[in-house]
């Protein structure tokens, strides 16, 4: 459930904002950017900075 929630959530930052990486990962609640970019290849199958692009 919190997962799906931070999915929701990066995605939705990734595509209606202008934040930097690094803000979207602690908004979505990850203490690492790391962290961050590995839950995001999981759920997506590609990096943050790919999918923003």
């Amino acid at each position: 459930m919190k997962d799906d929630i931070r999915q929701r959530k990066a995605i939705f930052y990734l595509e209606h904002t202008d934040k930097r990486l690094d803000e979207i990962s602690e908004r979505c609640g990850f203490s690492e950017m790391a962290s961050f970019t590995r839950a995001f290849i999981r759920w997506t199958g590609c990096s943050p900075s790919k999918y923003k692009n």
